[in-house]
């Protein structure tokens, strides 16, 4: 007793009230985002086997691909280097799947 309920006694050990940093921003089909921070990877989570990601950040000037790779869970993820863009950039991206057939859509984010 003599501690706040919404504060458990391991949390705090481990953090001190500092929040931690975040290097990472989730993105899937069934909790889309539609920003990252800057200094944040954008990774895309994807289900159902294997693929590959398109993306870019200059209005598909130029463009990477980057594989997914399969994780415990069954997700298939594909960890995009955004870290370095700057506040203000867009981020584009579209998928394929393993066999080959891209989703016919774009999703687009902002760096915050």
């Amino acid at each position: 007793l003599g501690q706040q309920v919404d504060r458990p006694g391991a949390v705090w050990a481990r953090y001190r009230g500092r929040r931690p940093r975040v290097h990472r921003a989730f993105w899937s089909t069934a909790a889309p985002i539609g920003w990252v921070r800057s200094g944040e990877r954008l990774v895309v989570c994807r289900e159902g086997g294997p693929g590959l990601v398109r993306w870019s950040s200059d209005g598909w000037q130029t463009r990477t691909d980057v594989e997914t790779s399969e994780d415990e869970f069954d997700r298939h993820l594909a960890e995009l280097a955004t870290g370095g863009l700057k506040s203000g950039t867009e981020i584009r991206f579209s998928y394929r799947n393993h066999a080959d057939v891209w989703v016919g859509r774009e999703w687009l984010l902002r760096v915050l």
